[in-house]
């Protein structure tokens, strides 16, 4: 179950981001040059810090990535990214 930050960060996942990428444990982003969700929070290194540092500088973001998250969004998407976070986790064979 979800915390009511990740739950809202979920649904800004749906509604902003799944017409490109991948935003749950689907083997493959709508759009193929969206990287999948789970393959964005299990590079090594990302933590809360570092990917709402990313998400925070709108300036990082790839030209089809047009748009403004405030504050409060990034920590509700960075909430929900985080779950999909597994030690386990395999890249899928591209």
């Amino acid at each position: 179950m979800l915390s009511p930050l990740a739950a809202q960060g979920r649904a800004l996942a749906e509604e902003s981001c799944s017409a490109c990428h991948a935003i749950d444990t689907a083997i493959a982003s709508p759009n193929s040059n969206a990287p999948l969700f789970p393959v964005i929070v299990n590079q090594e290194g990302v933590s809360s810090e570092t990917l709402s540092y990313w998400l925070r500088g709108a300036h990082n973001y790839p030209s089809e990535m047009d748009f403004y998250l405030d504050a409060q969004k990034v920590d509700a998407l960075v909430a929900y990214m985080l779950t999909l976070q597994d030690p386990n986790y395999e890249r899928p064979v591209d």
